[in-house]
C-alpha cells in the first residue's frame, strides 16, 4: 500500500513539474503560458520571463507593458514582488516604467510584505531619490528584523549611503542584530580613505581579529589585498591560518602577495616563501598554484625534477590536464596545448571547449590550422542544444565586442537576435558597434526602437539631438511623439526641454508655448521639479521678455506645491494677492501668506510685509494703508533675520526720515551691512561717499553694485571716469561703463553720454560724428535731440 501510495505521488509530481516547467522551450508551452497569464495568473508570467526571455523580446516586452494593469492587492504579496523584480530589472524597457515598479513594489508592501520595502528603497537609491528612500526608511527602521536589517545594511553600504548606515548600524546594535559580512568592508573602506597613518585601519583590523570569526577575517583579508594593503593581508590571512590551515585560497593568495611584492609599503618580493605558499594551496588542491608551481619549476634546472613529477600528476586528472594546457598555452607552446583542450573537449568538458573556441589568432604570427580548430569548436557551440555552454559562450563575446576575430560566431548570434527581436541583445550590438561601425550600430538601435523599447527611443531622440553628424530636429520629434502620447514623463521632459533649447543650428524650433504644455503634463502628473518651474516661469518677468507671465496660472500651480518644504512659496502666493493683474488684488490675503512665509524662516517676507505700509512710487493701490511705524517694524525684523532688502530698505527710511528723523550716519551702518553683496546698499554707500567727495570709495561700491549689472552705477561710474574725479579724465573707462549700461538696460542717459564724447572729442577720444549720431538717436532725451541737432548744422555746413 505505501509503494502504491508512493507512485501515486511520484507521478504527481513530475506531472505537475512537467505542466508548468519547460524545460525545453517551445510554442506550444509558451502558447499556454501566455494565455494562462492574459487569464491574470501571475505564476503564468514568472514562468514566461524565467524560461523564454520575456520581456526582453519586442513579444514579451508588449505582453507585460499590457499585464500590468491586470497585477492588484487580490493577488499573493510575494508574487507581486517576484514579478516587481522582473520589472524593476527591466524599467526602462516600460513606458514610465520606474513608476511602474515603485506601484508594484508600495503594492506588496501593503499587503504587508516587509522585503518589498527593502527592495523599493534599493530602487529609489539608484535612481537618486534620496529623499524618498530616507522617509522610507524612517517608517520602516523600528519594524525591521535581523534577516531584514542586514539585507538594507548590504543595500546602504553598496550605494555608499554613509548617513542611512549610520542610522541603521546603531539601529542594529541597540536590537543586538549580528551584522552582515558588508560591514566588514565597509569599516575597512572608511578606515582605507580616512586615515593615511593606517593607525585607525590597524586598530580596526585588531578589533575583526578580536572576534575570532574565520569568515569575516578571510573577506578582511581579501579586501585589504584587492586595495594593495599587503602587509596588513598578510597579518590576516596568517591570523585566520590560526584558525584554520585547511583552506587553499589562503595559501594560495598569501603566495601571490609575496610573489609580487608592494613598493608602496617596502615588502618585497620573496619567491622562496611564494612557492612554499603555493605548495602548501597545491597540496589542498588548488588548480591556480598548480600552474603557478608548474611555472616556478620551469624557470630552474635544479627543479626539473619536481617540474616532471608535478607535469605527471596533472596528467591523471581533467583538471590536472586543464592546468597543463594553461601552462603550454602560456609558455608559447600553443600546439602541446591546443591537443591536450581537443582531447578533453571530445569528452565534452565545457572549460575545454570553451578555451578552444576563444581562442584569439595572432596578429603577428597566424596559425591557419589553429584557427580551423576555433571555427570548429565555435560552431560546436552553436550547433550544440546545450544552453548553459552556449550562454558561457555568448558572455564571453560580449567581452570581446572589439575583437574581429569572431565575426563568424557573432554574425550568427546577432542574426538570432535580430530574428527574435531580442532588445537586450540588440541594445549590446548597438553599444558594441557605436564608434566602430556606426551606421550598423544605428540599424540596431532603430530595431530595438520599433519594438517599442523605451530607452532605445530615447536614445535615438539623443542623437538626433546632440550628435553632429545626426541632428535632425524633425527625426527626433517622429521618434518620441508616440512615447509622449502615451504619457512617458521622460520622454515628454525631453521633448519640453529641447523646445526650450533646441539642437545648435535649430534655433527656428524654439517654441515656449509647446515647452510650457509639456511642462503642465507634467506638473498634472504629479512632477514638483516642473510645478516650481512653471511657477517660477509664469512669475519671471524677464524671462522670453516677460510674455509668458501669468499669475492666473502661477497661483494654480502654487497651491498644488508642497510649501513646507519652500516657504519662498507662500510669499510667492502673498506677492500675486499684493501685485498680480488678472488676479483679484486681496491685501488682507497677501499679509495673510507673506507671515506664514517669514513664520517659516523666509527673510525676505518681512520686506515685503513692510511694502503693504510703503510705497515710493506713491500710488495706495497696493498698500494696507500708509504707515511708516508698521514698515519699520517689519523692515528691523528683517534686518535681524540678515535680509539684505529690509536692511537696505530700512538705511533709506533713516536717510529720508521717514517715521524716524533724518540720520544719514544710523543708514549708513545699515548700507554697509549688505554693501558687498547688495547692489542697492552698495548704490546707496556710493552716493554718500560721492556726496562727502570721497570719491575712491563712490567708485568702489558703484563697482560692486554695477557687478550685480545696476545699470545706474555703471552710468554714475562713467560720469566720474569722464569728470576724471580720481585725478585724471579717462573717458576710454566712462566709455566702457557707459556702454555696459545701455547693454544691460537701454540706459538713455547712458547712450546720450557716449554721444556727447564722441560729438566733442572729449579727453582721448577723437571727433566721429557718424559714431555720435548713431548713439544720440538710440537717446530719446530732449538733450539728445538737441545734439543730434547741433550735429546735423555742422554737417551740412
Amino acid at each position: 500500500m505505501t509503494k502504491i501510495l508512493l507512485s501515486i505521488i511520484l507521478m504527481f509530481f513530475f506531472t505537475a513539474c512537467s505542466s508548468i516547467t519547460p524545460n525545453i522551450a517551445s510554442k506550444e508551452k509558451k502558447n499556454e503560458l501566455i494565455k494562462k497569464a492574459n487569464n491574470h495568473n501571475i505564476e503564468a508570467m514568472l514562468l514566461l520571463n524565467k524560461y523564454y526571455d520575456f520581456p526582453q523580446t519586442k513579444e514579451g516586452l508588449y505582453y507585460y507593458e499590457k499585464w500590468f494593469k491586470e497585477i492588484s492587492n487580490k493577488d499573493n504579496a510575494e508574487t507581486i514582488y517576484d514579478i516587481a523584480n522582473i520589472y524593476n530589472k527591466y524599467y526602462d524597457m516600460f513606458i514610465n516604467g520606474e513608476d511602474k515598479v515603485l506601484s508594484l513594489y508600495s503594492l506588496s508592501s501593503s499587503l504587508s510584505y516587509k522585503k518589498a520595502d527593502i527592495k523599493k528603497i534599493d530602487f529609489l537609491l539608484q535612481g537618486y531619490k534620496n529623499k524618498d528612500a530616507k522617509i522610507l526608511n524612517d517608517k520602516i527602521l523600528n519594524t525591521l528584523n535581523e534577516k531584514e536589517a542586514q539585507e538594507l545594511y548590504v543595500i546602504y553600504n553598496k550605494r555608499y549611503k554613509y548617513k542611512l548606515l549610520k542610522k541603521l548600524t546603531i539601529y542594529m546594535q541597540i536590537k543586538n542584530y549580528s551584522f552582515p559580512i558588508e560591514h566588514v568592508r565597509a569599516r575597512l573602506r572608511i578606515r582605507i580613505y580616512a586615515d593615511y597613518k593606517n593607525d585607525l585601519l590597524l586598530s580596526t583590523i585588531n578589533e575583526i581579529i578580536s572576534i575570532k570569526n574565520k569568515k569575516e577575517i578571510l573577506v578582511m583579508a581579501k579586501y585589504l589585498q584587492k586595495r594593495y594593503k599587503y602587509t596588513s593581508a598578510i597579518y590576516s590571512y596568517i591570523t585566520y591560518l590560526d584558525l584554520d590551515k585547511t583552506n587553499d585560497l589562503v595559501y594560495y593568495n598569501l603566495g601571490l602577495i609575496y610573489k609580487r611584492g608592494n613598493y608602496k609599503e617596502k615588502l618585497k618580493k620573496d619567491l622562496k616563501k611564494s612557492r612554499e605558499y603555493f605548495k602548501k594551496a597545491e597540496k589542498l588542491g588548488n588548480k591556480d598554484a598548480k600552474l603557478e608551481l608548474l611555472i616556478s619549476y620551469s624557470l630552474k634546472k635544479r627543479d626539473v625534477k619536481k617540474y616532471f613529477k608535478l607535469k605527471e600528476k596533472l596528467k591523471k586528472s581533467t583538471q590536472g590536464k586543464l592546468v597543463l594546457a594553461k601552462y603550454f598555452r602560456k609558455t608559447g607552446l600553443k600546439n602541446k596545448s591546443n591537443n591536450i583542450l581537443e582531447e578533453l573537449a571530445n569528452k565534452d568538458v565545457q572549460e575545454a571547449i570553451l578555451l578552444l573556441a576563444l581562442i584569439k589568432p595572432s596578429k603577428y604570427n597566424f596559425d591557419p590550422e589553429e584557427y580551423q580548430l576555433t571555427l570548429k569548436w565555435q560552431e560546436y557551440i552553436i550547433q550544440s542544444k546545450n544552453k548553459e555552454l552556449e550562454n558561457k559562450f555568448r558572455n564571453k563575446l560580449i567581452k570581446y565586442r572589439y575583437d574581429n576575430n569572431f565575426e563568424k560566431s557573432k554574425s550568427y548570434y546577432t542574426k538570432q537576435y535580430l530574428k527574435n527581436v531580442n532588445i537586450i541583445r540588440l541594445r549590446e550590438l548597438y553599444k558594441n558597434n557605436r564608434y566602430a561601425k556606426k551606421e550598423e550600430a544605428l540599424s540596431y538601435l532603430n530595431k530595438a526602437a520599433k519594438a517599442n523599447d523605451v530607452k532605445s527611443i530615447m536614445n535615438l531622440a539623443r542623437i538626433y539631438s546632440f550628435n553632429r553628424k545626426e541632428l535632425d530636429f524633425n527625426k527626433m520629434i517622429n521618434v518620441i511623439t508616440p512615447l509622449v502620447k502615451q504619457g512617458d514623463k521622460k520622454a515628454i521632459r525631453f521633448l519640453a526641454n529641447r523646445y526650450i533649447q533646441p539642437p545648435e543650428g535649430f534655433e527656428k524650433y524654439k517654441n515656449i508655448n509647446k515647452a510650457l504644455f509639456y511642462y503642465e503634463q507634467l506638473a498634472n502628473y504629479g512632477d514638483e521639479t516642473y510645478i516650481r518651474k512653471l511657477v517660477d516661469l509664469y512669475l519671471c518677468k524677464t524671462c522670453y521678455e516677460g510674455k509668458v507671465i501669468n499669475y492666473k496660472k502661477a497661483l494654480y500651480y502654487l497651491k498644488k506645491l508642497d510649501k513646507r518644504k519652500y516657504p519662498i512659496y507662500y510669499a510667492s502666493i502673498g506677492w500675486i494677492y499684493n501685485f498680480g493683474k488678472g488676479i483679484e488684488i486681496d491685501l488682507l490675503k497677501a499679509k495673510e501668506y507673506y507671515e506664514i512665509s517669514a513664520k517659516k524662516n523666509y527673510k525676505h517676507a518681512y520686506y515685503y510685509l513692510a511694502s503693504l505700509y510703503y510705497n515710493n512710487q506713491g500710488s495706495d493701490r497696493y498698500i494696507i494703508e500708509r504707515n511708516y511705524k508698521k514698515a519699520l517694524y517689519y523692515l528691523k525684523q528683517g534686518t535681524k533675520a540678515k535680509d539684505a532688502n529690509s536692511s537696505n530698505l530700512l538705511g533709506l527710511f533713516y536717510q529720508e526720515g521717514y517715521g524716524v528723523e533724518k540720520d544719514i550716519e544710523e543708514a549708513v551702518v545699515y548700507y554697509k551691512q549688505f554693501a558687498d553683496s547688495n547692489k542697492f546698499s552698495s548704490f546707496y554707500l556710493a552716493e554718500y561717499y560721492k556726496n562727502k567727495k570721497d570719491y575712491k570709495n563712490a567708485v568702489k561700491y558703484y563697482k560692486v553694485s554695477a557687478k550685480r549689472k545696476f545699470a545706474p552705477a555703471l552710468v554714475l561710474l562713467g560720469i566720474l571716469y569722464e569728470e576724471g574725479r580720481l585725478g585724471k579724465i579717462d573717458c576710454t573707462s566712462a566709455l566702457k561703463y557707459y556702454k555696459k549700461a545701455y547693454q544691460i538696460n537701454k540706459d538713455e542717459i547712458a547712450a546720450y553720454s557716449i554721444a556727447l564724447i564722441y560729438h566733442y572729442g572729449k579727453g582721448d577720444t577723437k571727433v566721429n560724428y557718424k559714431i555720435a549720431r548713431k548713439w544720440y538717436k538710440l537717446s530719446s532725451t530732449k538733450q539728445a535731440n538737441l545734439g543730434l541737432l547741433d550735429l546735423d548744422k555742422k554737417l551740412s555746413k
